[in-house]
């Protein structure tokens, strides 16, 4: 039982509910009209399955281990069509619930057994409140917020949170029928986002921090646990039962495999990772990150020492400053999906809406840790404000880029000048706009600096024939079939070209190249 200094209502006070609210809607407020921007028309808008909100089937395909986004996406296409507002409305909402949640475990955490006796004298209601507002205000948590397709990300960290309070109401109040709701949420979570998978550990380490267990069985804590592993080999089975061509997570594992470069690489990320949670600038959409030359890189020895330092630090922290050793161990586990998959599929080391759940353990970590260093309570609750006020006026700031995909993908390239796939999206961009002429020298630009761009030189060829340019239209698509042979859309375009002015013994030839591969 715990016997905490003063009461602490887990019902959340009004003022602080509305403040959440208002700034929450504020920051974001103007990116309400923006547009979609890349993967969103992938995802959203050129997604046959997200009009039917009855086609539950169409939205198992097509979204399969990320259903619960696909529902969500169908149903903002129900009521509004194609127009964002309501899109950018509804991951504005999950993120304003998810730090109000944050504020509520940190509630939680403080009635567990061993902070409510070590922590008795500390605001813990002040401490909940500030921990919502940083997690609600800092500018890393933009990219899941204000890029529509990345609500995967804030879904599945509402369910993450849903279930973790579950299961500590379900302990501090002693009534198991909680687990069940921890059960239901964790369900909906591995059907939003992948990294729901490590749900059983985050729980585990919350029994292993907070609860001592001297009046229990390890049998019996163990019980509480034993349904939430059994439903992580659920996340396996959906996986080979993936059929899916727009998310194609069960072809990239099966056809990747393990590269220890890439292992290296996420080390340096997770160095990079740890930067972005204290100082988040530059913020940029498509890292150009460079892969790892091996294990005595020296950047690869530096970020193995300092996240050993950082481990170090945890496991000795553990007795005396609990709550920190615990934050650690929540980062590397939330982390973890997104730290192996790069290694297996060889591609995306790095994106800033990654850190969206670890930024819950980062969210109570800064208040407690300040409120460590001044002691005193004014000048900490000051200090609170002015760096809250930081990151609101910088996540603002940066909501603006989020607004327009050309802007935003431009000022990308002002940050990774040689990103060939950032060329070669505002190419795309400038497509779908119906302007091939400004989206050539785009893929040019994305060709020099990648000469074996597949997709950069399919699309140009495809620009030049639009722009009556056949020789270079005929020279690129050759380019194309040159770097990858199988690759049969190049060989169809060639034909239709050849088609379009006439001939068709050219168009026959290039067919019957297509069918020999």
């Amino acid at each position: 039982m715990t016997n905490p200094s003063r009461p602490i209502r887990s019902d959340s006070n009004s003022l602080e509910f509305i403040i959440v609210c208002l700034i929450g809607f504020l920051i974001y407020s103007n990116v309400l009209n923006g547009e979609f921007i890349s993967d969103d028309f992938v995802m959203v808008a050129d997604n046959l399955a997200v009009r039917d909100i009855h086609n539950w089937q169409a939205v198992w395909q097509a979204f399969h281990t990320r259903f619960m986004v696909g529902i969500t996406f169908a149903l903002n296409y129900w009521l509004s069509g194609y127009d964002v507002f309501g899109y950018h409305l509804v991951n504005i909402g999950i993120h304003i619930v998810n730090a109000l949640l944050v504020g509520a475990w940190a509630r939680y955490l403080f009635l567990t057994p061993i902070l409510s006796s070590a922590h008795r004298a500390w605001p813990v209601r002040r401490i909940a409140f500030f921990a919502s507002l940083v997690f609600l205000t800092h500018p890393i948590q933009t990219e899941g917020v204000s890029f529509i397709t990345q609500r995967a990300a804030s879904l599945a960290a509402m369910f993450y949170l849903l279930t973790i309070l579950a299961y500590l109401k379900a302990r501090l109040e002693h009534k198991s029928y909680y687990l069940s709701w921890g059960v239901l949420a964790m369900i909906f979570g591995l059907l939003t986002k992948e990294f729901t998978v490590t749900l059983p550990a985050a729980l585990l380490i919350h029994e292993f921090f907070f609860f001592d267990g001297k009046n229990e069985s390890l049998i019996r804590r163990a019980r509480r646990l034993i349904p939430f592993f059994v439903l992580a080999l659920l996340l396996p089975l959906l996986l080979m039962s993936d059929q899916s061509s727009r998310l194609g997570l069960r072809s990239q594992l099966v056809s990747g495999y393990f590269d220890w470069n890439y292992l290296f690489t996420e080390i340096n990320v997770l160095r990079t990772y740890l930067r972005m949670l204290v100082w988040p600038f530059p913020q940029i959409f498509d890292y150009d990150y460079p892969v790892a030359r091996g294990l005595f890189d020296w950047s690869t020895i530096f970020s193995i020492g300092l996240i050993a330092a950082v481990i170090m630090y945890g496991i000795q922290s553990f007795k005396k400053y609990r709550l920190r050793s615990f934050v650690i161990g929540w980062f590397f586990i939330t982390i973890f999906i997104e730290f192996i998959h790069p290694c297996f599929v060889h591609r995306s080391v790095i994106y800033e809406h990654w850190l969206y759940l670890p930024m819950v353990g980062f969210a109570i970590l800064l208040p407690t840790l300040l409120y460590d260093v001044f002691k005193n309570e004014k000048i900490w609750a000051w200090v609170m404000v002015l760096l809250i006020a930081f990151y609101a006026g910088a996540t603002y700031k940066r909501n603006f880029v989020w607004q327009n995909e050309l802007t935003f993908l431009q000022e990308n390239l002002i940050h990774t000048p040689n990103n060939a796939n950032v060329y070669y999206a505002v190419g795309i961009a400038y497509d779908r706009k119906n302007c091939p002429g400004q989206a050539v020298p785009y893929y040019l630009k994305a060709i020099a600096v990648n000469p074996k761009h597949l997709f950069a030189m399919n699309n140009l060829a495809i620009d030049y024939t639009q722009l009556e340019r056949k020789d270079l239209a005929v020279q690129y698509f050759e380019r194309a079939m040159k770097v990858d042979p199988e690759y049969k859309v190049t060989y169809d375009n060639l034909a239709f070209l050849y088609r379009m002015y006439g001939d068709e013994k050219q168009a026959q030839e290039v067919l019957k190249r297509r069918n020999d591969q």
